[in-house]
């Protein structure tokens, strides 16, 4: 009979030893559950804290980019020429001073283009980035929220099509 209480003792045994250690692993899992709501509110301040910065350097970044990209570019102008037969028949005269290398310095060199389909890459990125107080106004209402953009993407969408939707023509008068 020994042997038959000895066995059962060890079974009882293993089973308390076994349920001893799920409800250590429980305990372990309520503190840190217990723990988790103020680690998530701390958690959530940090990374409020981490994402505006990354915000503020990404912004930085770019502006440093901006002025590295436009540092040439001293100034640039848009004369708005009206023929009376509408916006896509006006004559636009963009002057813009670069500075550039002519042998011996870097000095300012002023351009002139006919039409903004003659612009440079650069000075297109100088104009709508960095001087969009230069965009005429006949081409900025093209746009329902003034995004020079959009004035832009719906003002040579008409030219190439010869025409501008209906709901556009009264920036025509502009």
């Amino acid at each position: 009979m020994t042997n038959a209480n000895t066995a059962s003792l060890l079974e009882r045994v293993e089973d308390l030893t076994s349920a001893l250690v799920q409800a250590q692993e429980d305990v372990a899992l309520l503190e840190r559950i217990t723990k988790a709501k103020a680690e998530t509110k701390r958690l959530a301040v940090e990374l409020e804290a981490a994402q505006e910065a990354l915000a503020e350097a990404m912004a930085a970044e770019v502006q440093e980019r901006r002025e590295a990209t436009y540092s040439d570019f001293k100034d640039i102008t848009v004369t708005e020429r009206n023929t009376g037969e509408g916006l896509l028949h006006r004559i636009f005269e963009i002057t813009y001073v670069r500075t550039q290398w002519n042998g011996w310095e870097s000095a300012p060199v002023t351009h002139t283009c006919i039409g903004f389909g003659s612009l440079p890459d650069e000075a297109w990125g100088y104009l709508l980035n960095a001087r969009q107080d230069q965009i005429p106004l006949s081409i900025l209402s093209l746009s329902p929220t003034a995004d020079p953009w959009e004035a832009f993407n719906t003002y040579f969408t008409g030219m190439k099509r010869g025409w501008l939707s209906a709901p556009v023509a009264d920036a025509d008068a502009a």
